[in-house]
């Protein structure tokens, strides 16, 4: 499923736009799912559902390993595609469709299309309008919020687009486990015609 893609140069509403998007697809998905906030939230290790829900609500700027755990907790991978300004989409994000895109992965490609552009960090910053070092952060930190990361993306001059998939061999008898259900007869994984395709193919043709 494809959620959201920021056109070269995108401002912070696009931004925005495309962060609630991508929570949005994955709320969906969790109750495609049957799945309650508070399950989703024992799910990803916590006692009560503030956790989800905080990530629910907080849809403007959640960090990236936030959206990988709510993503694995309802069974999703996500995948993040990083396109140089040459149109190039890059080999170091590839992975295999089980397993979602990790955050080195997609700061190996932008370092990659920084160095191709013959910039340095400083040079990016002053773009950034933030201190000679914060580039140097994005590219080595452990965790990033998404708004940073498509900031940095975007002084670049590259596009940085999210989607997501349910792992190979999943099917609806997976659902049917009643650890992870909260009702009997919720739906189980989504369908082409269910409402999160609905939404993937509106984003499309968006």
């Amino acid at each position: 499923m494809e959620v959201a893609r920021t056109p070269m140069g995108a401002d912070e509403d696009l931004h925005t736009t495309q962060i609630a998007e991508l929570i949005d697809a994955l709320v969906e998905m969790r109750k495609e799912r049957g799945l309650s906030r508070l399950t989703t939230a024992k799910l990803m290790g916590f006692a009560t559902h503030s956790a989800a829900d905080r990530f629910e609500q907080d849809i403007q700027d959640p960090m990236f390993s936030k959206v990988v755990r709510y993503a694995d907790a309802i069974g999703v991978r996500v995948h993040v595609t990083v396109t140089a300004p040459d149109g190039q989409v890059s080999p170091e994000v590839s992975t295999l469709p089980d397993d979602s895109t990790q955050l080195s992965q997609v700061q190996r490609a932008l370092v990659a299309i920084r160095t191709a552009q013959g910039r340095t960090q400083a040079q990016v910053s002053e773009g950034l309008d933030c201190v000679p070092h914060g580039v140097y952060v994005r590219e080595r930190s452990g965790d990033l919020r998404l708004s940073t990361l498509l900031r940095y993306a975007a002084a670049l001059g590259a596009r940085v687009d999210f989607s997501l998939s349910t792992p190979p061999g999943e099917d609806e008898d997976d659902t049917s486990d009643q650890r992870c259900r909260d009702r009997p007869g919720a739906s189980a994984w989504p369908h082409q015609d269910s409402l999160a395709g609905r939404i993937a193919e509106a984003l499309r043709a968006r």
